[in-house]
């Protein structure tokens, strides 16, 4: 599952902005964003993949 690997390698997944990172799930249109601080992995969205690409940016401000 993508949460694991997300777990396991946060760094992995590029950067959609400074310091948000953004994993595509492999079976569902989803796109799960997250941020990364210290030891801790905070995610904020997991939005429709096709949807509006800037969706994201309203959840996390």
């Amino acid at each position: 599952m993508k949460l694991i690997l997300i777990s396991q390698y946060p760094e992995a997944y590029r950067e959609v902005d400074t310091g948000i990172r953004r994993a595509l799930m492999q079976k569902f249109p989803y796109c799960v964003y997250y941020v990364v601080a210290s030891n801790n992995i905070t995610i904020f969205a997991i939005l429709h993949a096709r949807r509006v690409p800037d969706a994201w940016r309203q959840r996390f401000e």
